[in-house]
């Protein structure tokens, strides 16, 4: 997989679960089962991303999706791939969140960037 410019996190202790870019990314754990994982009190895993990672265990989960999706979306897979990869239910789960995040759907947002054919 390419290297990616999500944060990463910098100790095995913080957010070591997902591993962002790509790697697990599509595990629907919640935030207690990964504090499990770790050997982490659910406070204390938020605790920790916050001060590594400035910012909340959710927001850098989304945020990791975000960035592997541009990714596989630049490379030209398929929208279903993406958004089956990162575990979301249906693609339009996925474009309705991507929607929120960069106001326009995929399709419009990589249209705008490559320009006329």
């Amino acid at each position: 997989m390419s290297p990616c410019i999500c944060p990463c996190p910098p100790t095995e202790g913080c957010c070591a679960s997902p591993r962002p870019c790509g790697h697990g990314l599509g595990d629907a754990r919640t935030l207690d089962e990964w504090a499990v994982w770790t050997g982490l009190s659910p406070r204390s895993l938020t605790r920790l991303c916050q001060s590594e990672l400035g910012t909340g265990f959710a927001q850098w989960r989304q945020q990791a999706g975000l960035v592997h999706a541009l990714e596989g979306l630049a490379r030209g897979e398929s929208v279903a791939a993406v958004s089956d990869a990162l575990g979301y239910a249906t693609p339009s789960n996925f474009i309705a969140m991507f929607r929120r995040a960069f106001g326009e759907s995929p399709a419009r947002y990589f249209a705008k960037r490559n320009g006329p054919a």
